[in-house]
């Protein structure tokens, strides 16, 4: 009886160890999922975005002036839309990851780790 209840706890921390590692393995890919996004996130915001705004507000002097087509400053604005969208979806797949990190580890993620 003592051989069949050690085989159960064996099977059982086995069990929990194999649980473990499903956990940690999505764990790690929620975070790699999370630092990607949080760092596009933060290129359009900081950079990408900064340059479509002055593209815009460059080729509408210019069209101002009539040194530039309608058709120009209607691509500048949609150019500016397309990288908000981007910013926007990588915001949202951010938010998503740091969702799961946190349905995984409870409240315990630090709030440093903010996009």
């Amino acid at each position: 009886m003592a051989a069949a209840a050690e085989a159960r706890a064996r099977a059982a921390e086995e069990e929990a160890e194999g649980v473990k590692a499903r956990l940690d393995a999505a764990l790690a890919a929620a975070q790699a999922r999370y630092d990607r996004a949080a760092q596009r996130a933060r290129a359009y915001r900081e950079s990408l975005e900064a340059a479509a705004r002055a593209a815009l507000d460059s080729t509408s002097s210019a069209y101002s002036v009539d040194r530039a087509e309608f058709a120009d400053l209607i691509r500048a604005e949609i150019d500016l839309l397309d990288v908000r969208r981007q910013r926007l979806r990588a915001e949202a797949e951010s938010a998503g990851a740091r969702a799961e990190i946190i349905t995984l580890l409870g409240d315990a993620m630090p709030a440093s780790e903010t996009p």
